[in-house]
């Protein structure tokens, strides 16, 4: 990667002036890549009476342990703030572990050699969980269609990060795989 410039870009239009303008549009690619892979929206016209959300694009440097620049990444992101409650969503909870209780769990499965504990990374997330009502999202900036696509609308099929209840839709999924798995979960 090019040297990095001291900050990280706040909006597109601010990336695309960057000198790693190439690798900030490279990022934001790979971002639609998997919301492509994950079904995440398909365009469609905006219903009457719909609330139609904002978006923007959030950057970030991903660094090794030594600081060096590992990776840009640009992640896409519903600005919640527009969204209408009994409209866009409803519930916006989503349980959490006490950190106490999770240490007490990794103590009690390393004094048993018979329970194997290991960590995982759900890539993008929240793109695997459904959304529970009709979300509208306006088009990524810098990736709107031209023309007579112009005026439409991304459909939400999948939660996003920035939702209100991306959260618990996500948290819902993995406690529904769980359990489906045979796993107790209270």
């Amino acid at each position: 990667l090019m040297a990095l410039a001291s900050t990280v870009p706040a909006s597109y239009h601010e990336a695309m002036e960057d000198v790693n303008h190439g690798a900030w549009l490279e990022a934001m690619e790979a971002e639609l890549g998997s919301f492509e892979d994950f079904g995440v929206f398909k365009l469609v016209q905006l219903p009457p009476g719909a609330n139609r959300m904002s978006c923007k694009w959030v950057f970030a440097v991903k660094r090794d342990k030594v600081g060096a620049v590992k990776k840009l990444k640009a992640r896409l992101c519903v600005r919640g703030f527009t969204q209408r409650y009994g409209v866009d969503y409803e519930d916006t909870w989503a349980p959490t572990a006490r950190m106490r209780v999770f240490r007490a769990l990794l103590a009690e499965a390393s004094a048993d050699p018979a329970v194997h504990t290991a960590q995982w990374d759900c890539t993008c997330a929240f793109l695997h969980a459904a959304p529970d009502c009709e979300m509208y999202m306006e088009q990524p900036p810098g990736f709107a269609k031209k023309g007579p696509d112009a005026a439409l609308v991304c459909k939400l099929l999948k939660a996003v990060y920035g939702t209100k209840q991306a959260s618990r839709l996500f948290h819902k999924m993995v406690r529904d795989a769980l359990l489906g798995l045979g796993a107790s979960v209270a």
